[in-house]
């Protein structure tokens, strides 16, 4: 579930998702920092966050990068005691933050909104995020007609689908 943050811009990604901040942080030597942020009108949360920094693992930020996994926090007042910056979330007035999984960096989207999913960038790059592969596989037209091809050309050469092909 992994988006190519090169694809991409992040003030497209904020203006998409509504997000009033978005930070891009990048492995440099050994630590996840901030390399690039946007922010909508005045939010000192971008300009604090550069000089944070993370090991691989570490906080939400660290967690992201090292499972490739998006962490949800939909309520900023009940973020994990990891969440080093919560106090200063919560000044800015944040009320929900997501971390999205990028190749080689994450993206931490924050809202002056409450927010329950992850938001989804397919539109931004051809890709997707965080979704669901069966609801992918379902929105293709015509997908169950092809999978009844595909199992009947599988019979007909006598081959058994193992747990991968399923």
């Amino acid at each position: 579930y992994l988006l190519s943050c090169r694809m991409v811009g992040l003030q497209e990604i904020a203006d998409y998702t509504q997000a009033a901040i978005v930070i891009e942080w990048s492995m440099q030597g050994k630590y996840l920092k901030m390399s690039n942020v946007v922010l909508s009108g005045n939010v000192d949360y971008g300009y604090a966050s550069s000089i944070v920094r993370f090991e691989c693992g570490e906080s939400l930020v660290g967690k992201v990068f090292d499972t490739k996994q998006p962490i949800l926090v939909e309520d900023v007042r009940t973020a994990p005691e990891d969440f080093f910056r919560k106090g200063l979330a919560l000044d800015e007035g944040l009320q929900s933050i997501v971390f999205v999984p990028c190749e080689d960096s994450v993206l931490e989207l924050g809202f002056f909104k409450q927010v329950s999913t992850v938001p989804a960038l397919v539109p931004l790059c051809g890709g997707y995020v965080a979704e669901d592969h069966s609801q992918i596989i379902a929105s293709i037209p015509c997908i169950a007609e092809v999978q009844m091809e595909v199992l009947a050309l599988m019979a007909r050469i006598g081959y058994v689908p193992n747990k991968v092909d399923t």
